[in-house]
């Protein structure tokens, strides 16, 4: 869609299971439990790996 220029990467939308949904908004509740989730996974991960949410993983 983004070749066609149906959507750009500016668009509100992402693709899940096979169905495009609208994308919400991050408020700052929302940021301050990322923030919280993501200190305390990288807490118990090995040194030198970060917490990656955005992908859901834990990466080198």
């Amino acid at each position: 869609m983004t070749r066609s220029e149906i959507l750009t990467e500016n668009d509100a939308v992402e693709w899940l299971d096979g169905w495009l949904v609208p994308r919400t908004a991050k408020n700052r509740p929302h940021r301050i439990a990322t923030r919280r989730v993501r200190k305390a996974l990288e807490s118990v991960a090995p040194v030198g790996w970060i917490a990656c949410l955005c992908v859901r993983q834990l990466v080198p």
